[in-house]
């Protein structure tokens, strides 16, 4: 879950910044002061956690699952080292599978992929650690999501 918290927050991140989203009536091609800048940056970055929070805690969480069982039960048969190959390749293909079905369009695809790509890093990079992550780690990162939604909340009532 927390892997699922974090890579969510990195991708609304980096998205927010290269991909705002106009809001409040702001031309994005014509912005004429920083503070508005700010507010649609930190507003897109909301919206892409609104939006990429629950389908990268339960799609990403449950298929990362699947990923590694699938992975450990293809490398008894092969060798324990193509483990992490296994892993990394089924996460790769069930960040493809939005571009197979109809709901999704293939620009959400792209988004698909690089997120699952984003989730195998950080969920590699956290098994490395070898960390046992407690309730308290979990709300952390939930207080982390809040505490942004609360400041942009904050930062848009001040500045309207």
């Amino acid at each position: 879950m927390i892997v699922g918290v974090i890579s969510s927050l990195l991708f609304s991140f980096v998205l927010g910044i290269l991909l705002p989203i106009s809001q409040f009536g702001v031309d994005l091609n014509e912005i004429s002061s920083l503070n508005k800048l700010i507010v649609n940056t930190m507003g897109s970055i909301v919206i892409y956690i609104l939006y990429s929070i629950p389908i990268i805690l339960f799609y990403g969480t449950i298929t990362s699952y699947l990923s590694d069982s699938i992975a450990k039960f293809l490398s008894r048969f092969t060798t324990e080292k193509l483990n992490l190959f296994y892993s990394a390749v089924f996460h790769i293909l069930f960040g493809l599978l939005p571009f197979y079905s109809k709901v999704f369009t293939s620009v959400l695809t792209y988004y698909s992929l690089w997120t699952s790509i984003i989730f195998f890093v950080i969920d590699l990079f956290i098994r490395k650690l070898k960390k046992v992550f407690s309730i308290t780690h979990v709300l952390t990162c939930w207080g982390i999501l809040i505490i942004i939604l609360f400041i942009y909340i904050l930062y848009v009532i001040i500045l309207f």
